[in-house]
């Protein structure tokens, strides 16, 4: 229950903007959680966001480190608000007059506990990287710049596209075992994420798939291997859709749903999705990435690299008509369904999903 709650307690969090300047807030922050008898780092990496809002990335350090990106946060002068779980678990403090340190209060469901955040200077900061990535920069667009994990290796490139709200560095633990097992592992953080550029603009679906091939081009790279989860599904099939030459194949990872496959029996369900995502947007205060991506999904259907879709079988309740018009339209398509996995398969199922991995990269030309 511990590290579930810890998940969700920096979740995802963005910060609005307010009168406090860039340099008053912008940097790294860390506090000690403790449930019970588990203690964990927590580190906040603070950054310059969407629209002048502040954005960043929260890494729990313990038992492992996880990097999870951040969504809602009200800052009114000194009072600073963190909401998430959909008002469910929140952190409510007051900024200190030196700009320091935070004094709150953390509540979630029945817990509730004072906690204090500190900032961090060169000598006090946790270690938050991994440590066995490159990170580069790539110009995909004007002004606007990747973040791209390069994690080494040989063999065959496998490129892996994170979902909605995560970054690369959601496979720092995936990743070297893929490496291991013989293969050159890279990964992007797409536009509006992270520690790439947050453009004003362009979150189509087509759009954000021509920046992953911007990637490979700038790269070098031929005939790479997508790997995506969750979101990455729509990036995949838009390139698998218009330019199935540059991809050797595409293995969906609990992503390939109506925002990677949609054929003339999904349009009621895909109209749906999209009419909700539009409300949402309407409602915004700021229209984030996270909001304005789903507006920009498309119908794709003639998808002619070779597939493997890896499901969680949790995750396929209400989803059945989209797997049987992929194995209606497209034959050749291997279906995967795993029980007793979470969405994030390659953490819950990691060997089976390694496995079917390696069985799928086995058999292509």
């Amino acid at each position: 229950m511990a590290k579930i709650l810890l998940i969700s307690l920096f979740g995802i969090m963005q910060i609005t903007p307010t009168s406090f300047s860039q340099q008053d807030i912008a940097g790294n922050w860390q506090t000690m959680l403790k449930m019970g008898p588990q203690e964990s780092r927590i580190v906040l990496k603070i950054y310059k966001g969407y629209a002048g809002a502040w954005a960043g990335r929260a890494y729990i350090l313990d038992p492992e480190i996880q990097s999870i990106l951040m969504e809602s946060v009200n800052l009114q002068n000194s009072n600073i608000t963190l909401v998430w779980d959909n008002g469910q678990s929140r952190y409510e403090g007051k900024i200190s007059a030196d700009g320091t340190s935070i004094d709150g209060l953390y509540t979630s469901g029945v817990f509730s506990f004072p906690l204090k955040i500190q900032r961090t200077n060169k000598d006090t900061a946790w270690k938050t990287d991994v440590g066995n990535h490159r990170v580069l920069f790539i110009t995909v667009d004007s002004n606007v710049k990747l973040e791209v994990l390069d994690w080494g290796g040989s063999g065959k490139a496998l490129i892996l596209l994170a979902g909605m709200n995560q970054d690369a560095h959601t496979f720092d633990y995936f990743a070297p075992k893929l490496v291991a097992a013989g293969y050159h592992v890279y990964g992007i953080t797409r536009r509006g994420i992270g520690e790439s550029s947050i453009p004003l603009s362009g979150y189509s679906a087509d759009q954000l798939g021509d920046d992953v091939l911007a990637v490979i081009e700038a790269l070098d790279l031929k005939s790479p291997v997508l790997v995506g989860h969750s979101l990455g599904g729509s990036e995949m099939s838009s390139i698998g859709s218009r330019y199935p030459k540059k991809v050797a194949g595409l293995i969906y990872l609990d992503a390939a749903y109506i925002y990677a496959y949609c054929d003339n029996s999904l349009s009621e369900f895909f109209s749906a999705v999209q009419k909700y995502s539009l409300e949402k947007l309407k409602e915004a205060e700021v229209p984030t990435p996270m909001l304005l991506i789903p507006t920009g999904w498309q119908k794709y259907t003639d998808i002619k690299p070779p597939i493997l879709a890896i499901y969680a079988e949790k995750s396929v309740e209400g989803n059945e008509k989209i797997i049987e018009a992929i194995q209606r339209n497209i034959p050749s398509a291997k279906i995967v369904i795993l029980p007793n996995a979470e969405h994030n398969v390659y953490r819950s199922n990691e060997a089976e999903v390694l496995s079917e991995i390696e069985a799928f990269l086995g058999r292509l030309p």
